[in-house]
């Protein structure tokens, strides 16, 4: 017979709960004869209902690490289609007005780097939210 721990049973009823139809609501009632069935107290059961901590179902989920991995690639894409854009133009403006390419280059330079250095940022604070918990990794 397989033994489970206090939290490895709330993990699963928790989980459980969350997976039946989320329409379906409960009465005080029935709220009370499922702790009764569980050997829960009315005090205990009182306390938990009266606790200033809200429910785990109220609160948002944590986003998942690879929905905000998507959503952060998008907007480094995006971004660096922007500068592209205004690479060429910058670049057809110096063309037309000198002839050649001669300082076009360094903002074209300094907008690849500041792009570059908000990329690499931006996934060290995916990687430091993973950590914290802030994300689900």
């Amino acid at each position: 017979m397989t033994q489970y721990s206090q939290a490895d049973v709330e993990r699963i009823l928790t989980r459980a709960l969350s997976q039946r139809a989320q329409t379906e609501t409960f009465t005080a009632q029935d709220l009370q004869e499922m702790a009764s069935e569980l050997g829960i107290s009315q005090d205990v059961l009182e306390q938990a209902i009266h606790t200033e901590q809200p429910l785990e179902s109220t609160s948002k989920p944590k986003p998942l690490l690879n929905e905000k991995h998507r959503k952060h690639q998008a907007k480094i894409r995006q971004t660096g289609i922007q500068y592209l854009m205004i690479g060429v133009f910058l670049t057809l403006i110096n063309l037309f007005t000198a002839g050649r390419i001669t300082w076009a280059v360094f903002p074209i330079l300094g907008m690849g780097l500041g792009w570059g250095l908000k990329a690499t940022s931006s996934v060290e604070e995916l990687k430091i939210g993973c950590k914290k918990g802030e994300v689900s990794c």
